[in-house]
């Protein structure tokens, strides 16, 4: 016990040792061991080492029972076995996940050495430190990049270099608008010229269809043929009669001559030369 104290303050002074105090020969020593791994299982610890020191085979046999290497195999946490000398072997050495030769080996396998962990630690900083600076020395030159660039482009120059092409192309523009609006005047011009004589003469023709539609529809007009002596016959309720089959003896009748109404009685309806 005393070794793997030693060894392992030596190798990392800032690792935290919990001792189990088991019993390690005779009747009660399994118990005791498979109580003690049990009980350090249950403590969320990095590794267990079950160990003791030398002896002879009688006093290491505790470490031969079944009990024990089951308790061992059972175990959660990691367990170094670091029973007596180099040359002794029992079961427990052979369901461990490690079997240290002695137990000052058990404290070497069990913790690392804090120098050279600070060492690598140290290390690893300045390697860090190092890349950092060599990306920020990248980027700051990316930076300066893109800053030349766009003080070389000029923007300002840029937005004037633009705007003067735009001037040049609305004067192209106004150009050729001008020009095609003068050509476009003259093509109406004579589009013009010639439109007139052929409006007049389709005028002329639609007055002389006019004209002649017009006495057609004179000639067939209501109030003509009421004035040449035709009359239209109507009911009071303003219902036209064109058959005597439409009447009785007795019904009234409105009769719309030329120049006014009347008002008129059946009295009598013959048929007969219709």
């Amino acid at each position: 016990m005393r070794d793997i104290i030693r060894v392992s303050r030596l190798r990392n002074p800032y690792v935290q040792l919990i001792l189990y105090p088991a019993v390690v020969q005779g009747d009660a020593a399994a118990a005791s061991v498979v109580q003690g791994i049990s009980t350090l299982d249950t403590m969320g610890l990095d590794i267990i080492i079950v160990g003791r020191g030398g002896g002879s085979i009688e006093d290491l046999w505790a470490f031969n029972e079944e009990s024990v290497a089951r308790a061992i195999f059972a175990a959660q946490t990691p367990v170094i076995t670091a029973v007596g000398h180099e040359t002794d072997v029992t079961i427990a050495d052979f369901v461990a996940d490690v079997r240290a030769a002695t137990p000052s080996q058990a404290a070497e396998l069990a913790t690392f050495v804090y120098v050279d962990f600070h060492r690598n630690l140290v290390r690893y900083c300045d390697r860090l430190e190092r890349s950092m600076d060599h990306r920020l020395s990248l980027a700051h030159r990316s930076v300066e990049n893109c800053r030349s660039r766009l003080l070389a482009m000029r923007p300002d120059k840029r937005l004037l270099v633009q705007m003067e092409k735009i001037g040049m192309l609305r004067q192209r523009l106004e150009v050729l608008m001008l020009s095609k609006l003068e050509r476009s005047q003259g093509r109406l011009t004579t589009a013009a010229g010639r439109l007139e004589p052929l409006m007049l003469a389709r005028l002329e023709r639609c007055r002389s269809r006019l004209l002649a539609v017009a006495g057609r529809l004179e000639g067939l007009s209501p109030a003509k043929r009421l004035a040449g002596g035709f009359a239209h016959v109507s009911t009071p309720q303003g219902k036209t009669v064109t058959s005597v089959q439409q009447l009785t003896p007795g019904d009234t009748l409105r009769v719309r001559l030329n120049d006014g109404t009347a008002e008129t009685t059946v009295t009598h309806i013959d048929s007969q030369n219709l």
